[in-house]
């Protein structure tokens, strides 16, 4: 059953909390989902392009792609796909046709494909990195999505407008120059919803990946994008969850303080919820504290406020520029396979 904390003060709930972890030793509150998380939630981050150093030489790369095989094995453990084809590979004409097969691949085995919007010119890292004015929106980014949309219609499940895009280091470029703020985040998605609405109708359109919900930055972030409207202009309310030990337990202070924080935006937040990206916070901790992770942050998240719809782990296949994090021909592919009874 859910729980809820929204008509009491937070901040008794948790000092009484705290209390009773000290007198009595209690394991905290705990909840149930809707519904246990199995394939019909489950999916993967996947990467449209998977790099792989030339031997011999550490500043070549060869392009692989993922093919019909990871999408047959994909579906045999979860329905979703989330995937980002961003601007400069969708313009590519060598690497567009392998984009759009992936959407070919997703549609034949009948996998919910989400892709991700972005454009890298309006990162802040990027070499030459230029503000999100009005006529980048009109003359790049507008090409670039009814490009995208019509040419997916009906095989595309939902578009994620941006990622991440108050993340430290790469933020995304606001009108100005400037990071991105909330107010102008918003008025960059109401634009980008009613243009992937006018060509089809029919596709869901997301809100970027919040970094995460648990933060203190990001919470307010949240908080405030909320306040803004964000739910007017996106059909599900997407974040992304990293746990470290104890970080959506219940039964710890910190766990029982971050999902206090869920609740808040729970209690704010009338959208079905998506995690776009889910996992443990280290790269090389083992497959069982990984599977543990998962079910840890999609129960937790579930009993302190909403069951996501669906949850994709980070991230099929690694590449050079995430080591550790691949998923495929792993023993965590194995444990996702075994406790699906696939």
């Amino acid at each position: 059953m859910r729980k809820t904390f929204g008509a009491f003060s937070r901040g008794i709930i948790i000092a009484v909390f705290v209390c009773l972890l000290i007198v009595t030793g209690c394991g905290g509150l705990s909840g149930d989902p809707d519904e246990p998380l199995g394939p019909e939630r489950f999916g993967f981050h996947v990467l449209p392009l998977a790099y792989a150093p030339v031997a011999g030489d550490p500043d070549a790369y060869t392009i692989e792609y993922p093919g019909r095989d990871d999408f047959e094995r994909i579906k045999h453990m979860g329905d979703w796909v989330v995937s980002n084809p961003w601007k400069a590979w969708w313009d590519d004409r060598n690497v567009r046709p392998h984009i759009e097969e992936m959407a070919h691949w997703c549609e034949q085995y009948d996998l919910k494909l989400v892709f991700r919007l972005e454009d890298q010119s309006r990162y802040s890292n990027h070499p030459t990195a230029l503000p999100s004015d009005d006529y980048w929106f009109e003359h790049e980014w507008t090409p670039y999505v009814v490009d995208m949309v019509r040419t997916n219609a009906g095989r595309v499940h939902a578009y994620q407008v941006w990622n991440e895009p108050w993340e430290p280091g790469r933020y995304m470029l606001g009108p100005t120059g400037g990071k991105i703020t909330p107010e102008e985040y918003i008025a960059f998605l109401s634009r980008t919803y009613e243009l992937i609405k006018t060509y089809d109708p029919e596709v869901e359109v997301w809100n970027a990946g919040i970094t995460s919900i648990t933060e203190d930055d990001y919470h307010k972030i949240a908080k405030r994008l909320l306040e803004l409207g964000l739910e007017r202009y996106t059909d599900r309310f997407n974040f992304h969850a990293y746990q470290r030990p104890g970080d959506f337990d219940f039964g710890s202070v910190k766990g029982f303080q971050n999902l206090v924080k869920v609740d808040e935006i729970g209690d704010e937040s009338r959208s079905k919820w998506v995690i776009t990206e889910i996992n443990h916070i280290e790269s090389g901790a083992d497959a069982a504290a990984k599977f543990r992770a998962i079910h840890d942050i999609y129960e937790g998240v579930s009993a302190a406020a909403k069951t996501p719809e669906a949850v994709m782990a980070f991230c099929w296949q690694q590449d050079v520029f995430l080591p550790g994090w691949g998923i495929k021909d792993t023993d965590l592919e194995t444990r996702i396979l075994e406790a699906w009874g696939r």
